[in-house]
């Protein structure tokens, strides 16, 4: 699905790594963890079982109303969080 929004934000504690929040184009939102620019675990293929450090939340048929509306406003404290205090990952 194409992304209409992407933010990351590397965390306090660990420099090399970051959480990225997507909004795909028809809403959906995913989150991921990353270790050095890399999606933890590798690109999720759409298999169950693959073991991937990613989840999306669904607009249309979604379980998870409130996390959505929450995953929306995390990634607008995200983009504030960067404009505000920049921090740059270290490999």
């Amino acid at each position: 699905m194409p992304i209409e929004c992407k933010v990351a934000r590397v965390g306090d504690m660990h420099y090399n790594r970051a959480l990225r929040v997507y909004q795909q184009t028809d809403g959906d939102m995913v989150v991921v963890i990353e270790q050095g620019g890399e999606q933890i675990g590798g690109i999720d293929t759409g298999n169950p079982s693959d073991r991937v450090a990613q989840v999306e939340f669904c607009v249309s048929g979604g379980r998870s109303r409130r996390t959505h509306a929450a995953l929306h406003a995390l990634m607008e404290a995200m983009l504030e969080d960067n404009r505000l205090n920049p921090i740059h990952p270290q490999e």
